[in-house]
């Protein structure tokens, strides 16, 4: 199974699709997933909508129904269509990103942060590969936290993201840990990962110049900069979900998902903070 195979297609639908769809259902037939902060929610939210915030979605599974159709949203788009990637790659049938997002359904135009596209490996599942991966990812959001830094004003989001950034580098050297105490490599192996040459490109990862480019009007803004921070987050979190789905080795599946846990650490930390802000 070559892994460009887990990357699933969103399905979008536009405000009037989702009412429409909404009008000729029967109610229980379908969830309406808002994936939005409690505070967003309590502002304002579709009517039946469950909430369930991003953040929380990956320990929240079998609250949802995989066989019940899903449309999810949440302020402008950007948030849901990860959640879609996320709950698509976990084996939910039929799942729609409200386009727009609320701001849609309320009449307004707006357009959320581009989704950060994340480009999977065409050689095999190895574990060897898996541990470049995770290497090489850790090191991307090591880099965005640097950049996102550099695009804000906000003199504790410009520690938050200092913070992360050693974070980050932290996790790349735990990964070489967690893998030699797992077995999964030796000492002699450490030297071809650690000085694995980064491109802009990461391989597994993300363009991030030009995800700097698509999303520099978001990183004006508090809320905006966090916003994006989670959604590099949960990519790192839906990469390892659907790597460890695919794996058949117990021991490469049990780093995946070591892997996975500390990325919802950080999610839980920005949500934290997105509230805060908010």
């Amino acid at each position: 199974m070559a892994l460009e195979d887990l990357a699933t297609p969103i399905n979008s639908i536009t405000a009037d699709q989702a009412r429409e769809y909404i009008k000729t259902h029967k109610e229980g037939s379908f969830t309406i997933l808002d994936v939005r902060q409690p505070n967003e929610y309590e502002q304002e939210h579709l009517p039946g909508a469950r909430l369930i915030p991003l953040p929380d979605l990956a320990d929240s599974l079998k609250q949802l129904d995989p066989e019940k159709p899903l449309i999810i949203y949440c302020a402008k788009g950007g948030r849901s269509q990860v959640a879609c990637k996320l709950l698509s790659g976990q084996g939910f049938k039929l799942v729609y990103n409200l386009a727009g997002g609320i701001s849609a359904w309320n009449g307004l135009t707006a357009a959320g942060p581009q989704e950060l596209h994340l480009a999977f490996l065409k050689e095999g599942a190895g574990a060897e590969r898996m541990i470049l991966l995770a290497y090489r990812m850790e090191d991307a959001l090591r880099l965005f936290y640097l950049e996102a830094q550099t695009k804000t004003r906000d003199r504790e989001l410009v520690t938050v993201f200092s913070n992360m950034a050693s974070v980050e580098e932290k996790h790349k050297h735990s990964i070489i840990e967690i893998c030699i105490k797992m077995g999964l490599i030796s000492a002699r192996d450490v030297p071809d990962i650690t000085s694995a040459r980064m491109n802009t490109i990461i391989e597994g990862g993300f363009d991030t110049d030009e995800f700097f480019r698509q999303n520099e009007e978001h990183l004006k803004t508090i809320r905006g900069s966090l916003a994006l921070a989670m959604m590099v987050e949960t990519q790192s979190l839906d990469l390892y979900l659907r790597l460890a789905g695919a794996v058949s080795d117990n021991t490469a599946k049990e780093f995946l998902l070591t892997m996975a846990d500390m990325e919802k650490e950080h999610l839980s930390y920005m949500a934290k903070l997105f509230e805060k802000k908010g």
